[in-house]
């Protein structure tokens, strides 16, 4: 019921910048002001035969940042809290995947090693040079979005 209460709250405030149907699939920054950014997975049920595909759009004015080696985080639920690791284990950080105003970023991972409940967290950063990795890039903000829960079961 809070999540309804909540998107029927956003998409009033937001009409003209999102859809409503979109909102189901995001949590934007807190700042109200901030770019309107957000992750969708492309379905709510997986068997760990599937592949999981991730876009990450920008309908901001303003190019975003994403960490370079391993952008997606992934979360699963601990004792009512969701508990975060990075999809990809990386010996360097890698240069700052960018996102220009309007565009979209896409990656896919294989369900496979998977089951239960979970959600993906980004990492976005606002204001970095293009070119560089995310620790030197000299970034004014981030914030972090999430996707929608999804569900991995057996085959």
């Amino acid at each position: 019921m809070r999540k309804f209460i909540l998107s029927a709250v956003f998409c009033l405030l937001f009409l003209t910048a999102a859809s409503c149907k979109k909102y189901k699939d995001i949590l934007y920054p807190p700042d109200e002001n901030g770019p309107v950014v957000f992750v969708k997975v492309n379905k709510t049920d997986y068997q760990r035969t599937d592949k999981i595909y991730v876009t990450v759009y920008n309908y901001s004015n303003e190019p975003v940042f994403l960490e370079g080696c391993s952008p997606l985080t992934i979360g699963h639920e601990e004792k009512s809290e969701w508990v975060y690791q990075p999809l990809y284990l990386c010996v360097w950080e890698g240069y700052a995947k960018k996102i220009g105003p309007g565009k979209i970023y896409q990656e896919e991972f294989p369900a496979q090693g998977f089951r239960g409940v979970y959600r993906l967290a980004v990492n976005i950063h606002t204001g970095c040079l293009d070119g560089k990795p995310i620790s030197e890039a000299g970034c004014g903000d981030y914030f972090a979005i999430y996707s929608r829960e999804f569900t991995v079961g057996d085959n």
